[in-house]
């Protein structure tokens, strides 16, 4: 005998076809459709199914739920279907396996469970996962929510768009997003949070909303577009660009500035070197801190309207404009300015020179400033002091045709002063 294991579904999914010879075949039932006629919205219950046929272990290819209706997957069974379209899905526990055909809905709702879908997913009214269900999809997971907001919770993909037109885009605690390929994720005016510390974003992640939070275990790849502060950590090394009012960085490796502009603060922390690739633009202060590590940030667009405190070793400084710059570095310093130039703080290690330059009219004047090797200024404006400067080595100032004057009772220049001015 033959039994398709649903148990009061009518036999209705599998086909048996006889043969003149010993082999005959079993196909099962190609499709079926929701039609609700049940008293509850469950799965299992063979009332809701056209013909009682359920979808249960592996006895219906397609099933088509309809775009107003939801349906809650809440036993413990397994299931193996080829693709699943149309209204809504809860899922609550058991698992769910979905072929190449994919899964596109109205709807999805986990609260348990797996879901493992071969295909592509895509979900265009209503995306929600809580801490321990578990959606892994082969293709891409394409996820829209109209209202509420997009929750995110045990995800991967091969790519991932998320978007909310309807609040933010967050992830559930203790829950793991893990995409192979490029991230993109668009709240719109609301909030992006994903926050947690076991992401894994393979790609590039392309953010749009008002704040945004990204954290990735390892290396993290972010393109920012944020009218209000973004935080990003990185376990390993970490690719910023994008504009973004306020901007706070956490880096295990390297951190690489691509074309940036921050309206408000920057404030960097890098094990790693700093680096850019594009111009740099921060309306605010900036605060770098690289200790024992390279930073260059010398593209001639760079504008940093605010001060600039860097600890780093070897460093490299550049802005277009006006500079105010407090270091604490271990290496040789490079400091170039386009206007003014303010400079303090510490070049320590016997050897690390400092060198500065200003351009066009700009005037250079020294805070408290320690240099353990050589200082070699080069002014197109004035030099002047506003605090005691200490040179260990040799001091060169060039300021053709311009005022030099740095006469501090606490001066100390172990070296040979030269002076052009």
């Amino acid at each position: 005998g033959i039994r398709d294991g649903a148990g009061g579904n009518g036999n209705g999914n599998y086909t048996v076809t006889l043969a003149t010879n010993t082999a005959s075949s079993i196909t099962r039932l190609n499709s079926v459709t929701w039609t609700g006629g049940g008293s509850t919205t469950d799965w299992f219950d063979p009332a809701n199914w056209a013909g009682g046929a359920v979808p249960d272990l592996s006895n219906v290819a397609n099933v088509v739920i309809g775009n107003s209706a939801n349906a809650t997957f809440g036993s413990a069974n397994t299931v193996n279907i080829d693709s699943l379209n149309g209204g809504g899905l809860t899922q609550n526990a058991g698992t769910l396996n979905v072929g190449t055909g994919g899964m596109s809905l109205g709807s999805f709702s986990q609260s348990g469970g797996t879901a493992a879908v071969q295909g592509n997913v895509t979900v265009n009214g209503n995306f929600e996962q809580n801490s321990t269900g578990t959606l892994t999809v082969v293709g891409n997971a394409n996820l829209t929510d109209t209202s509420g907001g997009l929750v995110i919770g045990n995800l991967s993909a091969a790519a991932l768009s998320a978007t909310s037109t309807g609040g933010d885009i967050t992830q559930t605690a203790s829950t793991t997003i893990a995409v192979t390929g490029a991230t993109t994720v668009d709240a719109g005016n609301s909030n992006i949070s994903l926050n947690s510390a076991t992401n894994d974003f393979g790609g590039t992640v392309t953010a749009r909303g008002t704040n945004i939070t990204l954290v990735d275990a390892g290396a993290l790849v972010a393109a920012l577009t944020a009218t209000g502060n973004s935080t990003l950590t990185a376990g390993t090394t970490l690719g910023v660009s994008g504009s973004t009012q306020g901007l706070t960085t956490s880096a295990g490796g390297a951190t690489t500035l691509g074309s940036t502009t921050v309206g408000g603060n920057l404030s960097l922390t890098s094990a790693g070197v700093v680096t850019q690739s594009g111009p740099l633009t921060v309306s605010g202060t900036t605060l770098i801190s690289a200790a024992g590590q390279s930073v260059t940030l010398d593209n001639a667009g760079n504008d940093f309207t605010g001060a600039v405190t860097v600890t780093g070793a070897t460093t490299a400084l550049r802005d277009s404009n006006a500079l105010t710059a407090a270091l604490a570095t271990t290496g040789d310093t490079t400091v170039q300015a386009g206007g003014d130039l303010v400079v303090s703080g510490t070049v320590s290690g016997l050897g690390s020179d400092l060198t500065t330059t200003t351009t066009g009219t700009g005037s250079t004047q020294f805070g408290t400033t320690t240099v353990g090797g050589k200082l070699a200024a080069t002014s197109a404006g004035a030099v002047t002091q506003s605090g005691a400067l200490t040179v260990t080595d040799t001091t060169t100032l060039t300021a053709t045709g311009q005022a030099v004057t740095l006469d501090n009772a606490g001066n100390d220049f172990t070296g040979a002063v030269t002076v052009t001015g």
